[in-house]
C-alpha cells in the first residue's frame, strides 16, 4: 500500500519526484497484476486459446521443467550427445511437457560434465562416451547438438546404429555431408529431422497460408535478417572453421531456409556475397542475394557484429506483385510476433500463438507424431534439408571463402 505524503509545494523537486515514483509503482503494479492473472488462468488449468503474453512469458523463462510428470507407456527415449547449452530450452524443457518423450540419458566427452548436466536436469542415466550411448538398446532416438562439424559423423553413426535423430541445424557442414545422411535415413527408414524449430510454430504455417493465398500474388522478393551484437569471442566454436564455423553456417542457414520457404524454390545462383570476416576464411557477418527460378530475389543478412538498435529481432519484409507481408520475430515467434499484411484493399495485422507453446515444444511434437507413425502437421523434410544445404554452400563459394568442409 502506498502512503500519501503531504508537499506544501506543488512544484517543488521532491514533489515531482514523489509524483514520478507513483507513475512508476503504478504502472508496474498493473502489469504485476496482468502477470497474475496469466499465471492463475494457466495453474488452473483452465482451457483457454491465444494466451497472453505474460503467460508466455512465465512458460518459457520462468517455470522450471517438471521431468517427473507421468509418461505413458512407449514413450520415445531420447539421448542426448552433449551437453549443449541449447539441449535444456531445445529439448529438456518441452519434453517435459510432453507424456510421450522422456529424455533418458546424456553423454559428454568429459563424464563429469555428463554427471553435473544429468543431475541439473534430471536425467536418469549417463554415458561416458558418444559412442556408448548410440549403442544403448534402450535409446530410440539421438539429439545431436553438437558443434557443426561434427553433424555429420556422430548422425551417420547414430543412423547406422538404428536410431532416429533430431539434428540441430546447420545439418553439416557441406550439401554432399546432407545427401549421405539423407540416403542413410532412407534405406534404413529412420526418421532424420533438421531443427529448424521455427518452422513448426503456427504463426509460420499462417505465413504460408498467406503467401499460398495469392493476397500479395507472385513473391518477387524476400529482405530477412538474423543479427545479434558482439556477445561471441573470437575463440567461440561459431568462428572455428575447423568445426564449420561461421556466420551464415550459423545464422545463414536460418535466413536462407526462411526465404526458401516463402518462395518455394532453390535458388539458382547467388548474385552477390560479402563476407566481413573474423579471423582467415570465417564470417562474422554475410550480405547476399540469392536469384531463383521464378525471377524472386532474396536479400539475407546476418551477423554477429550488430549495432543497436538493429540487432536481436528477425525481421522480414515479403514483397509480392500486389503487395507485402512484414513478419516481425520470424524466428521465436512464441515470445512475441507480428505479421502485417497489406494489399489492395487489405491493412491486416495478425497474431497466431494457438496453444502458445515454444516453437521448441510444436518443433518436438511433431518429431514423436512421426516416430509415432503419424503425419505432423508441419515438417522439415530430408530435400528441404539438402536444398537449405546446397543454398549455403553457393554462398560460401561465391564469397571467396570456399564451402565448408
Amino acid at each position: 500500500t502506498l502512503q500519501t505524503v503531504t508537499i506544501n509545494n506543488r512544484n517543488s523537486p521532491t514533489r515531482r519526484k514523489k509524483a514520478k515514483f507513483g507513475i512508476y509503482i503504478n504502472t508496474h503494479r498493473r502489469l504485476y497484476l496482468r502477470y497474475c492473472k496469466s499465471i492463475t488462468t494457466m495453474e488452473n488449468k483452465e482451457k483457454y486459446v491465444e494466451p497472453g503474453f505474460f503467460t508466455r512469458l512465465y512458460r518459457e523463462f520462468i517455470k522450471k521443467a517438471d521431468p517427473t510428470g507421468e509418461k505413458v507407456e512407449g514413450a520415445i527415449r531420447i539421448g542426448v550427445l552433449g551437453a549443449a547449452s541449447i539441449a535444456p530450452n531445445a529439448l529438456i524443457k518441452p519434453a517435459s511437457q510432453m507424456n510421450n518423450v522422456i529424455v533418458a540419458s546424456v553423454a559428454a566427452r568429459d563424464p563429469k560434465k555428463a554427471e553435473e548436466f544429468a543431475k541439473k536436469h534430471n536425467i536418469p542415466s549417463i554415458h561416458s562416451s558418444y559412442q556408448s550411448l548410440i549403442a544403448d538398446p534402450n535409446i530410440d532416438a539421438i539429439y545431436n547438438p553438437l558443434p557443426n562439424g561434427l553433424h555429420f559423423e556422430w548422425t551417420k553413426k547414430a543412423l547406422e546404429a538404428g536410431k532416429h535423430v533430431l539434428l540441430e541445424k546447420p545439418s553439416c557442414s557441406n550439401a554432399d555431408q546432407t545427401r549421405e545422411l539423407q540416403q542413410i535415413a532412407k534405406e534404413k527408414n529412420l526418421v532424420l529431422l533438421e531443427a529448424f524449430h521455427y518452422r513448426h510454430h503456427p504463426a509460420i504455417l499462417r505465413l504460408s497460408e498467406i503467401v499460398n493465398s495469392g493476397e500479395i500474388g507472385q513473391i518477387k522478393k524476400v529482405e530477412a535478417n538474423m543479427t545479434f551484437p558482439k556477445m561471441f569471442p573470437d575463440t567461440d566454436i561459431r568462428f572455428n572453421y575447423d568445426l564449420a564455423g561461421g556466420s551464415f553456417m550459423d545464422e545463414g542457414c536460418y535466413v536462407t531456409s526462411f526465404a526458401r520457404l516463402v518462395i518455394g524454390e532453390d535458388p539458382t545462383s547467388v548474385v552477390r556475397a560479402e563476407a566481413t570476416l573474423v579471423k582467415p576464411d570465417v564470417d562474422i557477418e554475410m550480405k547476399t542475394t540469392l536469384a531463383f527460378p521464378s525471377g524472386a530475389t532474396a536479400d539475407l543478412h546476418t551477423g554477429f557484429n550488430s549495432k543497436w538498435p538493429n540487432a536481436w529481432i528477425p525481421r522480414a519484409l515479403i514483397t509480392g506483385d500486389k503487395g507485402t507481408i512484414e513478419f516481425s520475430n520470424w524466428l521465436a515467434p512464441h515470445a512475441w510476433h507480428t505479421i502485417t499484411t497489406r494489399s489492395e484493399g487489405i491493412n491486416r495485422t495478425e497474431k497466431v500463438y494457438k496453444e502458445g507453446w515454444s516453437t521448441y515444444r510444436y518443433q518436438l511434437e511433431a518429431f514423436a507424431t512421426k516416430l509415432s507413425g503419424k503425419e505432423p502437421d508441419s515438417w522439415v523434410s530430408l530435400d528441404d534439408s539438402v536444398g537449405n544445404m546446397a543454398s549455403i554452400d553457393l554462398v560460401y563459394e561465391k564469397s571467396g571463402l570456399g564451402r565448408r568442409k
